[in-house]
């Protein structure tokens, strides 16, 4: 009788370690691949992007309405919350947590700048503010964090990098820079 419950424990003990597996590319997407919600950070990416907002339907067949830029902002910190958690809740082993930690530094610098200033960014572009103080926040957004964001950015793609060669995962690099 030990014997069949203890043959009972291994097979769950296997079947919830295999249901529960990530792979290394999960982990990879998860860690590397979603920091493209970031893309153009500091940069002209996310001016571009507020300055040509996307639209959405307007609840008619036909009709769209421009959004509004704190609708796209507060998106995009939606979206990088719950990439950022997902991050944290990888398991760290020997191979990944330089690329780990390296992706938790990028998403605990760009996080707040999201809710603070480009929030600000957003409000001015909604209120009609003036071109001249809409640019005159944009450029300091840019002085203030481009640089961090570009070291951080690139110390994640050199772990990712090794940590993809490590495990075979083919990627194709297609913007060599941050921005």
């Amino acid at each position: 009788m030990k014997k069949i419950n203890y043959l009972f424990f291994i097979m769950a003990v296997l079947l919830s370690t295999s249901c529960n597996t990530t792979t290394a590319e999960d982990i990879f997407s998860d860690a590397v691949l979603n920091t493209n919600l970031i893309y153009g950070f500091a940069d002209e990416g996310m001016v571009r992007e507020l300055a040509s907002p996307s639209v959405k339907s307007d609840g008619t067949a036909d009709g769209y309405i421009t959004m509004k830029r704190k609708e796209i902002i507060d998106t995009k910190i939606v979206f990088i919350e719950k990439a950022f958690e997902n991050v944290k809740a990888l398991k760290k082993q020997n191979d990944n947590t330089e690329m780990l930690e390296a992706s938790i530094a990028l998403y605990e610098f760009v996080l707040p700048v999201y809710k603070s200033d480009y929030s600000k960014l957003a409000a001015l572009y909604d209120a009609g503010a003036s071109e001249s103080l809409i640019n005159q926040l944009a450029q300091d957004i840019h002085i203030k964090n481009y640089s961090t964001y570009e070291r951080l950015s690139s110390r994640l793609l050199a772990a990712g990098k090794l940590y993809a060669a490590r495990h075979n995962i083919k990627v194709n690099y297609v913007n060599p820079s941050p921005s």
